[in-house]
């Protein structure tokens, strides 16, 4: 039991650096679109609190300033932006074609830290009950 516990971990570390190489590769390749989404951003409106610091983290950041801009675009609420806030607008402006890599890029990072989340589940069982 104790080593197909092991071996499960490993094909999810495995899986994990896959998945994180891969969201690495379509920050690097869309990263000139996701500048320029900002800078069009900034142009009209002023990024609420967090996503303004996140703004400034690179690939970091990159995770909270797509799901801000893919609530924007779907017009759900996004953290600290008000309801009534002009900024909801800001969608209608961008072609949605600009902004279709967005969602692959958050479920992606997603993706990557469920599989972390996993692996230290699974260690701190091992460690506990094994």
């Amino acid at each position: 039991m104790n080593d197909l516990i092991k071996n499960i971990v490993i094909t999810i570390i495995a899986i994990q650096a896959i998945i994180f190489s891969l969201y690495v590769c379509v920050y690097v390749v869309y990263h000139k679109h996701y500048n320029r989404l900002m800078e069009l951003y900034r142009e009209k409106y002023e990024f609420p609190f967090p996503y303004s610091f996140h703004c400034q983290t690179g690939i970091f950041g990159s995770v909270a300033i797509c799901y801000f801009f893919m609530m924007i675009k779907t017009g759900r609420k996004a953290f600290f932006l008000p309801r009534a806030s002009d900024a909801y607008a800001f969608s209608h402006d961008i072609p949605s074609k600009k902004m279709k890599w967005l969602p692959a890029l958050f479920y992606l990072s997603m993706l990557s830290f469920f599989c972390l989340v996993l692996i230290a589940l699974l260690a701190a069982y091992i460690k506990l009950f094994t």
